[in-house]
């Protein structure tokens, strides 16, 4: 994801900060300038799809391919992207416009950006910035010594393990809340693929309340990437993984919802949510044991059966 950009405008010395995403440069539509080497941020473009429909889109959905020309690419892996009415957060019914497809080519020239210690934005052509990767900590694997204390803590408390894995990326963000907010303010650090967390809990709404809490992965059957039934229950919501306090009691086979899995790493230096669609689950040392042993018997009583 890109949100910070740096203005450099070719043969000039600066370019158009404009109030509205338009080729108009008079002074109506002219905010100001904005100098070569000025960092500005921003991560909504403004694109026009070939039904006429417009409305923003945020950049790390796009990939462009000449031109003004982009093709959606959803990054999350979704089939559609949110075209908003405004360039803000939110994706609610009143800022949507519509989606668009994965592999849909949309034509975009502006961006919607904001200068360092002002408020108001406005647009700058996106021919005219150059893109500046948000410098996130990248933790490295963990050390043998880190990797014995957190064998240690395993052996005196069983927890659930996980191993990340993105695919796409080298590696999936740590968030401070179990949100899709992938900005400074929101984000830890990229934990690298192949690296070990451990969290037994997972931020969930129930269908029928729509209040939000925690409950335990050992006490939910995953039905789809977002969606879960309670398994054996009733079971308590906590409002907290570290708080007694319950929201509501759910009951045995009730639909939740729920992506973010709060997990700690680095033997608990780090601690935040993980999305549950880079965490693969990891057999514990117990269900191993069992496992091993279970065959063990089943190939004795396989081997007396031919003797």
């Amino acid at each position: 994801m890109v949100k910070q950009w740096v203005v450099k405008s070719g043969r000039h010395k600066a370019t158009y900060f404009r109030k509205d995403a338009t080729e108009n440069a008079g002074e109506g539509n002219v905010l100001g300038l904005v100098k070569n080497g000025e960092l500005v941020v921003g991560e909504f473009l403004f694109v026009k799809r070939a039904s006429r429909e417009a409305g923003f889109v945020k950049v790390h959905n796009l990939e462009q391919q000449y031109g003004n020309k982009w093709l959606v690419k959803n990054s999350e892996g979704a089939p559609s992207t949110l075209l908003r009415k405004h360039p803000q957060e939110s994706d609610d019914s009143a800022n949507t416009v519509g989606f668009a497809l994965n592999g849909e080519l949309v034509e975009g020239e502006f961006l919607f950006c904001l200068r360092k210690g002002e408020r108001r934005g406005g647009f700058v052509k996106v021919r005219h910035l150059k893109a500046r990767e948000n410098k996130m900590p990248v933790e490295p694997p963990m050390e043998p010594a880190e990797l014995a204390a957190l064998a240690a803590a395993l052996r005196a408390k069983p927890a659930q393990r996980w191993a990340v894995m993105d695919s796409s990326h080298d590696g999936a963000w740590m968030r401070k809340t179990p949100s899709n907010d992938r900005g400074q303010q929101n984000v830890i650090c990229l934990v690298p693929n192949g690296a070990a967390v451990i969290g037994d809990f997972i931020h969930v709404r129930p269908s029928a309340t729509g209040e939000d809490g925690y409950l335990r992965f050992s006490d939910l059957e995953q039905q789809g990437p977002k969606s879960w039934r309670v398994k054996n229950g009733p079971k308590q919501m906590l409002r907290s993984p570290d708080a007694k306090e319950v929201v509501c009691e759910v009951a045995d086979g009730e639909s939740l919802s729920g992506e973010f899995v709060l997990v700690s790493y680095k033997n608990g230096k780090y601690e935040g949510f993980v999305k549950r669609s880079y965490l693969t689950a990891l057999v514990q040392a117990k269900e191993l044991t069992d496992e091993v042993h279970g065959r063990g018997t089943a190939a004795a009583k396989t081997g007396g059966a031919k003797a």
